[in-house]
């Protein structure tokens, strides 16, 4: 909490540098919230370029130095990529509510967007662990001729299901268990029907 506590004292001191250059309260406000977001958009962005060439560096070293075929299907499939686009949302989730403190409509919207990509960035994670599953497995000479694809698309549609159950929920407000039990009625009113 000390962090927080530092940047709310940096959007106390940047607001008065701009009422102290003449600015109205108001201009000074939006002038401040831009100010710093567009600071926490670039501190996202290097906080994302560092941790993604921080895992590049550790996937390739560990390919390197050790036998351990996941890791290079884990680099072909761009898992430290996509872990890494997870890593700058711990930025934005501590600076938003900071920066937009004055506007609590855009501060609830920005943040929906977050957990939004939160989910997304979840699924590509799990989408490249199961294509580099897929990968290793297909490998194997036990499974040479077997439809490991089929089972694993079925994988991902379930997963593609799941995350727009919670993207449905997010938006909406409700629990994925609301959204789950209307879908069970509705299939039994369509079994009854038909």
């Amino acid at each position: 909490m000390e962090l927080n506590n530092y940047l709310r004292d940096f959007s106390r001191a940047s607001l008065a540098f701009l009422e102290r250059l003449g600015f109205s309260a108001d201009a000074a406000a939006i002038f401040n919230a831009l100010f710093l977001f567009i600071l926490a958009i670039a501190a996202t962005y290097a906080i994302y370029y560092c941790v993604w060439r921080v895992l590049r560096l550790i996937f390739i070293q560990t390919i390197r130095k050790t036998d351990i075929a996941i890791f290079e299907t884990l680099l072909v499939h761009k898992a430290p990529h996509y872990i890494s686009l997870a890593a700058p949302l711990m930025v934005l989730y501590l600076t938003i509510p900071i920066v937009f403190h004055d506007y609590p409509q855009v501060n609830k919207l920005l943040l929906g967007l977050c957990d939004i990509y939160l989910v997304i960035v979840i699924i590509w994670i799990l989408m490249a662990f199961i294509k580099a599953g897929s990968d290793l497995i297909k490998g194997k000479p036990g499974f040479k001729g077997k439809p490991i694809d089929s089972y694993l698309q079925v994988v991902r549609i379930l997963l593609y299901l799941l995350g727009t159950v919670l993207l449905f929920s997010n938006l909406t407000g409700k629990s994925p268990v609301a959204f789950f039990t209307a879908m069970g009625a509705i299939s039994a009113v369509l079994l009854l029907m038909f």
